[in-house]
């Protein structure tokens, strides 16, 4: 994510009276968001960040889903011939 939308949500939160915001994705910020984010008092929680936190919330084990596509397509209709 870029820095555009961090000075967006960083001015409108600043007219609101908000003392803080905080931008959450699952992807990555680049360094200028970074940089503007700091001097916007937005703080940034990106996919590195958020995936430790999340994961005490979740009971599902996906590193069974993380086989390649193609295999686990094949797999399905393996089952589904049977």
């Amino acid at each position: 994510m870029g820095a555009p939308p961090i000075l967006g949500l960083g001015k409108a939160a600043e007219l609101r009276g908000a003392h803080a915001a905080i931008v959450v994705t699952p992807g990555r910020f680049d360094d200028e968001a970074r940089r503007v984010a700091g001097q916007q008092r937005v703080e940034l929680v990106d996919g590195a960040a958020l995936w430790p936190e999340v994961k005490p919330f979740i009971d599902h084990d996906f590193s069974a889903d993380a086989a390649p596509q193609g295999a686990n397509r094949n797999t399905a209709i393996g089952r589904a011939r049977r």
